[in-house]
């Protein structure tokens, strides 16, 4: 299934929000929980990108139980989620103090990135597609370019791989903005 927009999204967290609010999945948790979108389903829910998606990315970073944490892995994949690790992204080591809630549902609280840590994560790995999400989503507008490049270049140093090829994304993605060149079609 693809998602185009905020509501085909929405309706996602909500079926996985009234699985969770079975009676049987409460005990097991025992708390809310707290979904950190990263990928294409939080930009478009967060910025507007105006792209399709084919799943929704969620940041492995709950904690809790083990065995909660297994049933709660399933209950997601068979929801179509893509559980992503948090030690495979570029990310910066203080994501978490920027991140922005979304969306609240019975159980269930969803975040984004900030747009500071989207950009880190996509110029860590410096696709084509990525450097076209962070021009062209609406992140540009809500990030100050001295500011992305200060917290990219602090985040650089946690990160494990070919810092000049980090290096790299950062100059390919200053071309981009000089050129001002939008995406293929």
């Amino acid at each position: 299934m693809d998602f185009h927009e905020k509501e085909g999204i929405l309706q996602k967290l909500g079926a996985l929000n009234a699985e969770l609010e079975s009676y049987e999945t409460r005990e097991k948790l025992k708390s809310r929980v707290h979904v950190i979108l990263i990928g294409g389903a939080g930009l478009i829910l967060r910025y507007g990108l105006k792209r399709s998606t084919g799943d929704i990315d969620v940041l492995e970073s709950i904690s809790g139980v083990r065995s909660s944490l297994q049933a709660l892995g399933n209950l997601m994949a068979i929801h179509g989620f893509h559980i992503v690790s948090e030690s495979l992204l570029t990310l910066h080591p203080d994501y978490e103090k920027r991140l922005e809630k979304v969306a609240v549902f019975s159980c269930l609280d969803v975040y984004t990135l900030s747009a500071y840590d989207y950009a880190i994560t996509k110029l860590g790995r410096g696709s084509e597609k990525d450097i076209d999400d962070i021009l062209y989503s609406g992140l540009m507008d809500a990030v100050e370019i001295d500011v992305l490049e200060d917290l990219y270049f602090a985040a650089m140093a946690y990160w494990i791989g070919d810092e000049g090829r980090f290096r790299g994304n950062w100059d390919l993605f200053k071309g981009r903005i000089e050129e001002d060149v939008p995406p293929e079609t």
